[in-house]
């Protein structure tokens, strides 16, 4: 009996020995796959035979085909619109209220920074601020009376 006991415990650590080893082969499916341990990490799905057929065809033909790209459109750039299988931008985010308009012809209007708040930076068409501007008239009178 103990040569079973033996036998079993041996068997499963050769088991997950050889378990933990083995790579399923890259997908097919996805791009941009590296291994990342026992599996794959990806940077998302490969476009399908005929989704890059059209955007071959669209990026000859002046992008007037239905492909899409396939990345997430660029968080570090301002006024990005899908251009067939890639992105055109405006130009770069900007992180000052003080840089101007790199390219000058962006048709957004940006309204004037809230003055009811603090530490606002633009952001694309719209503002990010820290807080709320707090005023000296909303604190408590430390010298009048209530009476």
């Amino acid at each position: 009996m103990k040569t079973v006991g033996y036998f079993l415990v041996a068997f499963s650590a050769l088991s997950v020995v050889f378990a933990e080893g083995t790579l399923p082969p890259s997908p097919t499916a996805s791009v941009g796959c590296e291994p990342h341990g026992d599996h794959w990490h990806c940077a998302g799905p490969a476009p399908s035979t005929s989704a890059a057929a059209t955007a071959t065809t669209s990026h000859a033909e002046g992008h007037e085909g239905t492909a899409t790209p396939t990345k997430p459109s660029p968080t570090e750039s301002v006024g990005c619109e899908p251009h067939g299988d890639h992105w055109h931008c405006d130009g770069p985010r900007v992180t000052s209220s003080a840089a101007p308009n790199p390219t000058g012809s962006s048709t957004k209007s940006l309204k004037p920074s809230p003055t009811e708040s603090v530490g606002c930076e633009p952001h694309g068409d719209h503002w990010h601020c820290d807080g709320p501007l707090v005023t000296s008239s909303a604190a408590p009178n430390p010298t009048g009376s209530s009476t």
